[in-house]
């Protein structure tokens, strides 16, 4: 993801804390959720399966990695942002100005569980997939974003120009294709 240290090989997310390489993988359905965190390292890994949506199964993964290494592997609590940084210099309000809107899953009709909301909030850009709180995202390149919080961890959202420059819609790595309105 950009210069942030963080990204994704072969479906798996790959992090580097503390000179320490960080593998992992989530995934679930409604009423299911999983994760698979490895630290190669260590020769620890770590599977957690539960019958709750939700984040659950990344907070129980890392509690229990921070447990065995006696110290936080990513961050002390799952409510903590995740680390990392970027040397990407962060665009102003009025260049973030252009993203705000609605965006709708290129795939369906005009419905609203289908959606995307980006919005400004202190000179940053907030994502708020439908049914969900709104998060902020920070700029890690040229229309690229990603989120240090829990639950959108990992999800970067590219934004797409046409020909005029103009922003017309966004990829979000957890869904696909969203056109913008209007």
């Amino acid at each position: 993801f950009g210069d942030t240290g963080w990204g994704f090989g072969l479906g798996w997310t790959i992090a580097w804390n503390a000179g320490r390489k960080i593998v992992s993988h989530g995934g679930g359905l409604p009423g299911i959720s999983t994760y698979g965190l490895m630290v190669p390292a260590e020769q620890l890994g770590v599977v957690a399966l539960t019958n709750l949506s939700g984040d659950d199964a990344r907070a129980i993964a890392e509690q229990l990695v921070n447990n065995v290494l006696d110290t936080p592997l990513l961050r002390s609590t799952s409510e903590t942002a995740f680390p990392f940084d970027t040397r990407y210099t962060p665009q102003g309000a009025d260049a973030l100005a252009q993203y705000v809107g609605t965006y709708t899953w290129a795939y369906q009709a005009d419905e609203e569980e289908d959606q995307i909301t980006v919005t400004m909030e202190a000179d940053k850009l907030t994502i708020q997939y439908a049914g969900g709180k709104a998060v902020p995202y920070i700029a890690i390149g040229v229309d690229v974003f990603m989120s240090q919080h829990s639950g959108s961890w990992g999800i970067t959202i590219r934004f797409v120009r046409d020909t005029g420059g103009n922003v017309i819609s966004l990829l979000s790595g957890s869904g696909g294709l969203y056109q913008r309105h209007g």
